[in-house]
């Protein structure tokens, strides 16, 4: 239990704060943590103040761009060893200007051990997800060098103070992954949604005007991990499966942010443009990139649905977002979406595929009263289980238990 009066200094360490949901959460924790008492400051290695959250430029964070002369990768390869070196050159930075009780960080677990020691505090790591499971497969030198950042990655979660994850889904792939690891004993930490900003949207009209879009959302980064040319499969399929006078006025969006350093991602989105020209779907599917914070309001509040096409979400931000603003989501069933949405109630979970994702859309699109209902289901779910300040109160629990036991050396995990 929380002893009144016990605030900490945190440093919390984020690699590249764009945008995204690990960015969003490490925001988040900021906010909330600071909210309680606690004083905190984010370290990160590289900010670009127009591709971020305005939380990180309006002052309401206390962001510090240290590193920023580290690169990031060699030759486009080489990706953690350098980030393991970014993770260090931030805890050392955070040692010097803030004399931290306690490290908070999210990314990059091979450099908790090189964290603790240079921060000189204690460490609680939030998985999102176990990083060896996210390396593509490669050739037995690729092989080799996985092999040993995997050995690392089991080390750092063994040197942790205190560890948390986003869901069940990815504590269960924790266990997967180490053995050792007491995952039972992790907590699950849902991240937050700040209910203020989506939550005083307008509420989906209980009927559709024959002049109205009917506008359905996809919003996710312009990555391969979020299949967002399943996104324009299923929209195709779903024009077949609607009468003349609505398929003229459906429109899709895809929204997301774009990291123009990373050429898969400009791949994904040339891709997108491709099958959109493909399927002839010009005037009616629109991409929206690195939208701002308030254009990616102004989507949220003209859709009436949002479609989520990641198969293999660990979590999932942009559909509890979509909770919140009271719109039902029609998402694939896997990872983490079976956790947050619930079936025939806040949305729709089907199998990965565009006639299966079509059919649940013109289900909807046939009942808006249905739409509206789920709607507002899908509100109440958002404030009761994932609101910020819910996330922020667990998370200030993880924090002080990990303070506690880098004092006294203990770990409850097994590693």
């Amino acid at each position: 239990m929380d002893t009144p009066g016990r605030r900490l200094t945190i440093a919390l360490l984020h690699l590249d704060l764009g945008f995204g949901g690990a960015e969003r959460l490490m925001l988040d924790a900021a906010l909330e943590l600071g909210a309680l008492g606690h004083r905190t400051a984010l370290f990160t290695s590289a900010m670009n103040p127009a591709r971020t959250f305005d939380d990180a430029t309006n002052g309401c964070v206390d962001v510090r761009v240290r590193v920023s002369r580290l690169p990031a990768a060699i030759a486009r390869r080489v990706r953690v060893p350098c980030a393991v070196v970014r993770m260090a050159g931030l805890a050392a930075a955070a040692r010097r200007e803030l004399a931290p009780d306690l490290v908070l960080c999210d990314l990059v677990p091979q450099a908790i051990a090189a964290v603790r020691r240079l921060a000189r505090a204690p460490v609680l790591f939030y998985c999102h997800y176990p990083d060896a499971l996210l390396a593509p497969p490669g050739g037995v030198a690729y092989r080799l060098y996985r092999w040993g950042l995997d050995a690392l990655e089991r080390q750092g979660m063994g040197c942790a103070d205190g560890l948390a994850t986003n869901s069940q889904f990815t504590r269960r792939a924790m266990g997967l992954q180490m053995p050792r690891l007491a995952a039972d004993a992790v907590p699950v930490v849902y991240p937050g949604v700040d209910l203020m900003r989506f939550g005083q949207l307008p509420p989906v009209p209980e009927a559709w005007s024959d002049g109205d879009e009917v506008v359905v959302a996809s919003v996710g980064r312009f990555h391969p991990d979020k299949d967002h040319p399943l996104a324009v499969s299923a929209f195709a399929a779903l024009l077949r499966q609607v009468p003349d006078t609505l398929r003229r006025r459906l429109r899709l969006v895809i929204s997301g942010g774009l990291d123009a350093t990373r050429p898969e991602e400009q791949q994904v989105r040339a891709a997108l443009a491709e099958r959109i020209r493909a399927y002839g779907l010009g005037a009616q599917v629109a991409l929206l990139v690195s939208p701002t914070d308030a254009a990616q309001r102004e989507l949220m509040a003209r859709a009436s649905l949002v479609l989520h096409t990641a198969p293999a979400e660990h979590f999932g931000m942009s559909p509890v977002e979509a909770m919140a603003a009271g719109r039902p989501v029609v998402a694939v069933a896997r990872g983490g979406l079976l956790e947050t949405i619930r079936d025939g109630e806040t949305g729709f979970l089907r199998e990965p595929t565009a006639e299966a994702l079509a059919g649940a859309l013109a289900t909807a699109c046939a009942e808006p009263a249905m739409v509206v209902r789920m709607g507002r289901q899908a509100r109440v779910d958002a404030q009761v289980r994932f609101s910020r300040q819910r996330f922020g109160q667990q998370l200030h629990e993880s924090a002080l238990a990990a303070f506690d036991r880098g004092a006294t050396g203990h770990r409850p995990y097994g590693v």
